[in-house]
């Protein structure tokens, strides 16, 4: 009876894995409505950015350390080497101007509620935009069946606004929160991802001394960039180019919480390491336990389950290991796993009590 109940978890946990784990079309991966990026000028202009500080605050929401969103703010230091006032158009790349917020010398700068399409001025640039997901573990791109991180998956947008240039330099600010692709499918903890394009910014006169600072929440996080950051402070990862990057900015964003395996922990892995320690016990009993001498080995069994208990425990009770919709099974899991581990620790004791009787 033990061992059927055992066997019967066992091929539960692996028909699960090989259903859930690595099936297709689950509703677990969610890109980014839209790109955002550097702004840019609609027209051809001698403006030209002097400076640029992009920061990028993932936040935690709730008391969910895994969920995360993510605010975004660039300060500009734009320059007129002419000496006329100019009026520029400005691009400001994304989907929801009114979330947006402008300011012009600390001055708010209205932003009409109308986008246009990128490709109409810019076809090669919205062309190239691609949304590039990287391994936190790793720190390589990565693709599967439902995630192509090299084809765009929408128009690059783009929301027009002027503003008035006297000769000289001036201050632009633009923040706005970026709303962050996650994908589920990979690891039980979400992989939160941002694009941040920065290639729109070639079209100013001049572009030179970018800064990119990247704060994370408390806590174990593990962060993957395309380009190359620094950690420069408890949560915080910078860099500095005195010119623009060959490429955009692509985030990804990890809680590390609970994944003891790094780039194991991924949910097929995660299920298969759980049948492995359950049966630990099972052949230690078969083939070992016998050779030590009076209670010890009794001893030994009854650590080996609850070890097996508590790593159950954390698998499918503290961590979402199986995707929608199968994460209901893992409490049936849990109980079929629960009471097959009363019963042996139970015999473990009896027999224990017996050994000392003796």
């Amino acid at each position: 009876m033990r061992i059927r109940v055992f066997l019967t978890v066992f091929i539960i946990l692996l028909t699960t894995a090989v259903s859930s784990a690595w099936a297709n079309g689950m509703p677990v991966l969610n890109r980014a409505d839209d790109f955002t990026g550097s702004v840019l000028p609609a027209a051809e202009t001698p403006v030209r950015i002097e400076s640029e500080i992009l920061t990028i605050d993932f936040r935690q929401i709730g008391s969910d350390f895994s969920w995360l969103e993510a605010d975004v703010s660039a300060a500009y230091t734009l320059h007129n080497p002419t000496t006329d006032t100019l009026t520029v158009t400005v691009l400001f790349i994304g989907d929801y101007a009114g979330d947006v917020h402008v300011r012009l010398n600390d001055v708010p700068v209205f932003l009409p509620l109308q986008k246009i399409s990128l490709a109409k001025e810019y076809a090669a640039q919205e062309k190239e935009a691609a949304f590039v997901w990287y391994d936190p573990f790793s720190k390589e791109p990565y693709s599967s069946s439902s995630l192509q991180p090299g084809k765009a998956q929408q128009a690059v947008q783009a929301v027009p606004f002027d503003i008035s240039l006297p000769p000289g330099s001036h201050q632009l600010h633009v923040g706005f929160p970026n709303k962050l692709g996650y994908d589920r499918s990979r690891y039980p903890n979400p992989v939160f991802h941002l694009t941040y394009l920065l290639q729109p910014a070639s079209n100013w006169a001049a572009f030179k001394d970018l800064k990119i600072i990247v704060n994370l929440p408390q806590g174990n996080y593990r962060l993957a960039s395309s380009l190359p950051l620094e950690k420069t402070g408890g949560q915080t990862w910078s860099a500095a180019f005195s010119e623009l990057p060959d490429e955009d900015l692509h985030l990804s964003v990890m809680s590390a919480a609970g994944l003891w395996f790094g780039r194991f922990s991924t949910r097929g892995y995660m299920l298969l390491f759980l049948a492995a320690i359950l049966s630990l016990p099972v052949l230690y009993r078969r083939t070992t336990a016998h050779l030590l001498p009076g209670k010890a080995g009794s001893l030994v069994g009854i650590a080996l389950y609850i070890l097996a208990g508590w790593f159950a425990w954390h698998t499918l009770f503290a961590t979402q290991v199986l995707m929608y919709p199968f994460t209901a099974l893992q409490l049936l899991i849990l109980l079929l796993i629960t009471i097959w581990l009363i019963r042996c620790i139970w015999r473990e004791t009896r027999e224990l009590r017996s050994t000392k009787a003796v």
